[in-house]
């Protein structure tokens, strides 16, 4: 169920629903990402730092993974950095969280050798 369905759901019942549907999201008793807090965290910053609009099922179930092994928070971060390198010489190409997945030793190597391990703690 996403966003737009709760809340038309909810306006059946009352003319404050997104205020609802709101504090029930921010209270934590309603989860409207992908699947769980973590995915959506990764899902949120590759959209962000990436300005990518869609993000394909492949790509969760790779956030999904990521976050397991890794974590969310330093994927999030990892994400961050990478974005800001993007152009630079050497720096993997990265167009999804899948192929952030499968580039990952690249990219492990491309921050232990720039020196930018510091901003990233896994």
């Amino acid at each position: 169920m996403n966003r737009i369905e709760v809340i038309k759901v909810i306006e059946t019942y009352s003319s404050k629903a997104e205020a609802i549907a709101e504090a029930l999201e921010k209270a934590g008793a309603l989860n409207l990402t992908y699947g769980n807090e973590d995915i959506g965290k990764i899902v949120d910053a590759f959209k962000q730092y990436f300005n990518v609009t869609k993000v394909s099922r492949y790509d969760r179930y790779a956030a999904a993974r990521l976050a397991k092994k890794h974590g969310s928070d330093e994927i999030a971060t990892l994400i961050q950095v990478m974005a800001s390198a993007q152009g630079q010489p050497y720096c993997p190409v990265i167009n999804s969280i899948s192929q952030l997945e499968d580039k990952f030793v690249s990219v492990a190597g491309y921050i232990n050798k720039h020196k930018v391990k510091e901003e990233i703690k896994w």
